[in-house]
């Protein structure tokens, strides 16, 4: 048992270092970018500006590996060596306001891995990942490391599996795992460093949520008690362990919607960006895209609009000329949910869409949309996949969206209640919209399941709600911090017998303490209060 325990500390050990090593490369060309616009850069804009840098240093990272792995790899050593050099003692000047949410970016992951992976005598990498909440899931988290890993060992990276392509989804997450490949570039380390790499990225929620809170005027504490609530959620909790790009999709998405929406004289282009990095990250990026759009009509001024769909387009229209050029068609996915064509075929996405439609009777496709509205509530027909109440439960809350609030949905009534004020109800035009395109648009049946669409929707409502209950709750908003806990743990069976798994004792007990120390700091800052105004 001693031997055991040793070998999970040593993992655990492993896994915390090369989250800060991989953390810090990540972040410190974004910092040094901050650092050179200190002066014209106003303060509040440093969260979209550092995670826009993030994602396209990724993007570039990933045709320079396509191009040549040679090249890729002097890129990334490059970066590497450049942020250890400079990040380090830049750190010790300090982060300002940047400090809390980057150390929750760091710590969350750490936390989510401690309860999932329990010591297990298992690689700690993606595929160990897959296995959460009782019931297997599919390898889509895996998909980036196998198109990094073609492309870093120059392979054709245009067969990922079967007769997937690898530009069936977009490539993001890869190229940013490429950029930062060479830490992990070690034996016992490699997947573990895909893991840390994906968790990070996913984690990015929690600046989303920073910027999107202190934009809207609220305070750091109040932001904090709304971290806590949602990394309580087991929707952020699979989601940021279970690596497939669609939290990281949704943080980009968000962090572009609130600068467009209460920074309107800042920066259109960056806006633009972090659309474009987020429909490079998920397809599914393009429902609340297009409610973007139809919001982009309240006020509507050319020049914003033409600077945000030029910086959007620049950065799509390489992933696009290499999914029509080099790797086509690319549209499998596409064809999938809003065609219904299970096999690959060389259709168009606008020819299958057509053939479908034209070859399902009308009642048949009425049919199918009231049906996808009914899975909003309704998790069924998958409980093939799990048995016993808990992981009902826990398949409910992974694929219907009012499953997966929980108690927050009292928080939900109160928005629609009109309680949240007006930028919620700015937002929850954007969510309506998004939903009815979603509903309307995949083709069915069945298919508005959580994980087929725009994370941006359960996301954005996530935090809404719970700003709306706490401003109702007031100094007792503990017991809804304390209620979505005992909620949380119980579900996803955190408090499993020690004997379950060898080492246990270890990984619990880090887990606890990441808890607290994520507890420590958001209650040490609960009476700051925001200094950011709006650009």
């Amino acid at each position: 048992m001693l031997t055991e325990a040793l070998i999970v500390l040593g993992r655990v050990l492993n896994f915390t270092l090369l989250s800060v090593f991989v953390g810090l490369c990540l972040v410190s060309p974004g910092l040094w970018v901050c650092d050179r616009f200190e002066k014209k850069l106003n303060p509040a804009l440093r969260i979209p500006l550092l995670a826009a840098t993030v994602g396209i240093l990724g993007y570039v990272a990933f045709f320079a590996y396509w191009m040549s792995p040679l090249l890729g790899k002097v890129m990334s050593a490059v970066v590497i060596v450049a942020s250890l050099g400079w990040g380090v003692p830049r750190l010790r000047r300090g982060l300002g306001d940047l400090g809390l949410p980057l150390l929750l970016v760091l710590v969350a992951p750490l936390f989510y891995n401690a309860l999932n992976l329990k010591g297990e005598p298992r690689d700690s990498g993606a595929l160990a990942a897959r296995e959460i909440g009782g019931f297997h899931m599919p390898h889509d988290n895996f998909l980036p490391f196998m198109l990094a890993e073609k492309l870093a060992h120059g392979e054709d990276a245009r067969m990922l599996d079967s007769d997937w392509h690898g530009s069936d989804r977009p490539p993001l997450q890869a190229g940013v795992f490429l950029l930062v490949r060479p830490l992990a570039d070690l034996p016992g380390l490699h997947a573990m460093g895909y893991q840390v790499t994906g968790c990070l990225l996913q984690a990015f929620w929690i600046l989303a949520l920073f910027f999107l809170g202190r934009a809207l005027g609220r305070t750091d504490g109040a932001i904090g008690t709304v971290f806590l609530i949602l990394l309580l959620s087991g929707f952020c909790y699979l989601n940021t362990i279970y690596v497939w790009p669609k939290l990281l999709a949704a943080s980009f998405f968000i962090l572009g919607l609130s600068l467009w929406l209460f920074h309107a004289t800042a920066l259109p282009a960056l806006a633009g960006a972090l659309v474009g990095l987020a429909l490079l990250s998920h397809g599914g990026s393009a429902f609340p895209t297009l409610g973007l759009g139809v919001l982009m009509l309240r006020d509507f001024s050319w020049k914003r609009v033409l600077l945000f769909a030029a910086a959007a387009g620049a950065l799509l229209m390489p992933w696009y000329l290499y999914k029509g050029l080099y790797d086509p068609p690319g549209n499998r996915l596409e064809k999938m949910h809003l065609a219904g064509t299970e096999p690959a075929d060389s259709r168009s996405t606008g020819r299958a869409i057509i053939d479908a439609y034209s070859e399902t009777p009308l009642h048949t496709i009425v049919e199918y949309k009231a049906r996808n509205l009914a899975r909003l509530w309704n998790a069924k027909p998958f409980s093939i996949w799990v048995t016993g109440p808990l992981l009902s439960i826990r398949e409910a809350q992974f694929f219907s969206l009012f499953h997966t609030l929980g108690i927050l949905n009292i928080g939900l009534v109160l928005l629609l209640l009109g309680l949240g004020g007006r930028e919620w109800r700015i937002l929850g035009l954007l969510c309506g919209v998004t939903l009815a395109l979603w509903i309307t648009l995949l083709f069915g049946p069945d298919g508005a399941v959580l994980h087929q669409g725009s994370y941006v929707l359960p996301l954005l409502v996530l935090i809404g709600s719970a700003f709306c209950l706490i401003d109702v709750l007031g100094r007792w908003a503990w017991v809804l911090v304390l209620g979505q806990g005992m909620i949380f743990f119980t579900v996803w069976s955190v408090f499993l017998p020690l004997s379950w798994f060898p080492g246990g004792a270890v990984w619990v007990t880090v887990s606890t303490a990441a808890l607290c120390g994520i507890l420590h700091v958001v209650c040490g800052r609960s009476q700051k209060q925001s200094t950011f105004g709006r650009a």
